[in-house]
């Protein structure tokens, strides 16, 4: 019987482009390092040598740009506060540091705020008598994140870092020369008084100013275009565009993303909370159009807590664009019908959809009389554009609502106020959330004003890039972004009041940090 032979193995084309990828690999290395000496043989033929090292060609690394044109230990994208933090953080390391900013100034949105910084445990506050500790203020975030999704609790290692690096903003600030408060305030949703209120664009100086004395570059006009990885998904760098063309900068340990964030892309807001914000007023860097937000999600990084903040309404001064938010001071704000539709003390996500609920267009008025325009702009000012009365119907009449209604609307919150001290159709009580003070006050001291208002986002949004209590980026995998650190708005950790600035200069720092200590790749 003839002998059987066995049938040959079939390979699935699977295992077949995996032999190919290794064959192609291990030749590709041949060329630059000596083979292996082969077992003596009579047949064998001479093992073959490889040239000198400075004549042997480059390996092919097809994912290197073909030439870097900057380099340095950390690259940082974005020159507000979290990037100027983190610059300042690097450079005192003793690392090489070239910061990337798009706009022809550095600042973002941290020169915009009302520079109220959220600082904990404070020698401020123990001289006002104000018992405070970083425990408490992590309470405080972990009760406003569970208050903010409905439930979900905030990740407890993130906000402790938060509220530990509100602590030591004080000392580093004092260090540096900024100029401190005189007296601490308090904030809605915190437990004690904590708002240390600062001048942003003086901070911003000092800390630039500082960061460059310790060796820290900066490129203006240079916008971040995107990220380098190597096969591994490591960042090694990043695309920048300068004076018209395409250029490539290593970075030698780590990128720091502070680019900012995206409130001014609309395709942006539209993918992540749908229609309705048409008519927003939203005051807000001319930087924040989703740069870097875009280039780390490119790579696969994960977000976190995309949801949007807003206020009742706004009007936006067409030149300096500047929101004007007499709510704060106690105006109500009323529809096309002349009535009110919610608590204009509210900061809710939701409040965008229900005022372009509420009357056609999105548009309403913000209705104030005399001792609440003293109030939000000064004593015998005025804002430029407002409507302005002697009486309710008057006023009325000028911007096109019901007299009746208009009417009827304003006596019966001054009514709410007098007998009961809040307002019982939407339950307003104070100016601000509790436990701020400020009363609510009656509408009824001659001249009457009205505003033409929108809904408005508060020009920062409240979710963004994920990452973890070191600054690092994590992936939609819940995995670390190697050589990836992000900070500020692109990266918000809380929207709790006082804290959306502070968090940019407190991760900025702990991202600057940690990317310094980075082993060098290069």
């Amino acid at each position: 019987m003839a002998e059987e032979k066995e049938a040959p193995k079939k390979v699935s084309r699977k295992e077949f482009v995996k032999g190919a990828a290794a064959v192609a690999s291990v030749g590709a290395l041949a060329s630059c390092a000596p083979a292996a000496t082969p077992a003596p043989a009579p047949t064998c033929p001479p093992a073959p040598t490889c040239p000198p090292a400075e004549e042997c060609a480059p390996c092919p690394t097809p994912w290197l740009p073909e030439k870097w044109d900057e380099e340095a230990d950390v690259v940082v994208v974005g020159a507000g506060g979290a990037g100027v933090a983190a610059a300042w953080e690097a450079a005192n390391a003793e690392a090489d540091v070239l910061v990337l900013e798009k706009a022809q100034g550095c600042g973002g949105s941290s020169v915009l705020t009302g520079g109220a910084f959220t600082m904990a445990d404070t020698p401020l506050q123990k001289e006002q008598g104000i018992t405070d500790s970083v425990d408490l203020l992590t309470e405080d975030l972990m009760e406003h994140a569970i208050e903010r999704t409905g439930g979900v609790p905030g990740d407890p290692d993130l906000l402790r870092a938060l509220a530990e690096g509100s602590h030591d903003a004080y000392d580093w600030f004092v260090g540096l020369g900024v100029e401190m408060p005189s007296e601490v305030g308090f904030q809605g949703g915190h437990s004690v008084a904590r708002r240390h209120s600062l001048i942003p664009t003086e901070v911003l100086t000092i800390v630039k100013e500082d960061a460059t004395k310790k060796g820290a570059e900066f490129l203006l006009e240079t916008p971040g275009k995107g990220l380098i990885t190597d096969p591994e998904g490591r960042v090694i760098g990043v695309t920048a565009e300068s004076e018209g063309k395409m250029i490539s900068i290593k970075a030698r340990r780590a990128v720091v993303l502070a680019t900012g964030g995206f409130c001014l892309n609309g395709e942006l807001l539209l993918n992540y909370y749908g229609p309705g914000l048409e008519n927003c007023v939203i005051a807000s860097a001319t930087s924040n159009s989703g740069d870097g937000f875009l280039a780390a999600q490119k790579i696969g990084a994960g977000t976190r807590r995309m949801f949007i903040a807003g206020r009742p309404g706004s009007a936006k001064h067409p030149i300096t664009l500047k929101a004007i938010s007499v709510v704060r001071d106690g105006a109500i704000v009323v529809n096309t019908e002349g009535k009110r539709f919610g608590d204009e003390s509210t900061e809710s996500h939701n409040f965008p959809d229900m005022f372009q609920k509420a009357q056609p267009g999105g548009v309403g008025w913000q209705v104030y009389d005399k001792k609440i325009m003293s109030s939000h702009f000064g004593e015998g000012q005025q804002y430029e554009y407002a409507v302005e009365a002697d009486t309710i119907e008057e006023l009325a009449e000028k911007i096109g609502v019901s007299p009746a209604n208009l009417r009827e609307t304003v006596e019966k919150y001054n009514n709410d106020i007098d007998e009961y001290g809040y307002d019982t159709a939407f339950g307003r009580e104070t100016l601000e959330k509790p436990p701020i003070g400020g009363e609510l006050v009656t509408i009824d001291t001659p001249p009457f004003s009205a505003i033409e208002t929108y809904p408005s986002l508060t020009g920062t949004n409240q979710g963004g890039l994920n990452n973890n209590a070191k600054g690092q980026a994590i992936d939609v995998y819940g995995k670390i972004i190697p050589g990836l650190y992000e900070a500020g708005e692109v990266a918000p950790v809380t929207g709790l009041a006082g804290c959306c600035y502070g968090q940019a200069y407190i991760f900025g720092r702990i991202a600057g940090k940690n990317a310094a200590a980075e082993e060098s790749w290069a």
